[in-house]
């Protein structure tokens, strides 16, 4: 269901879903939390999306995996954060794979940063051979 609102474009469903999932003792696995993120990151709600990062391992024991940052990733890129994308990779010394390659090279795109946007283009293209 948070998929299909996700995909409608009906953000305030996508929330009020899983709020009303939260109310009748459903618990979020993991991948109900990388489509809350995906959501969060579309809309480009920063906030929100920490809250419910952070919340997924206090409230639920749920460790983040590479999805769930390449999710954080998204959305600090979409926001015009490229610095704090680039940050973070490096921060939590994540194996750029091609998911988080990608999600880069759109924000450079979205951003207009032609110079990372290479750099990350010939690291991707190295990861394909």
């Amino acid at each position: 269901m948070i998929a299909g609102y996700d995909e409608l474009d009906n953000g305030e469903d996508v929330f009020l879903f899983f709020e009303d999932m939260l109310q009748e003792g459903i618990k979020p696995d993991s991948v109900t939390f990388i489509l809350i993120l995906n959501a969060c990151s579309r809309r480009g709600l920063r906030e929100g999306a920490t809250q419910y990062f952070k919340s997924m391992s206090r409230d639920y024991g749920i460790d983040p995996s590479a999805e769930h940052h390449t999710c954080m990733l998204d959305l600090l890129g979409r926001t015009g954060h490229l610095d704090k994308v680039m940050a973070s990779i490096n921060e939590l010394s994540l194996s750029p794979d091609l998911a988080i390659l990608h999600t880069v090279l759109g924000a450079c795109g979205r951003l207009g940063n032609a110079e990372v946007g290479r750099q990350v283009f010939m690291q991707a293209f190295s990861l394909e051979k």
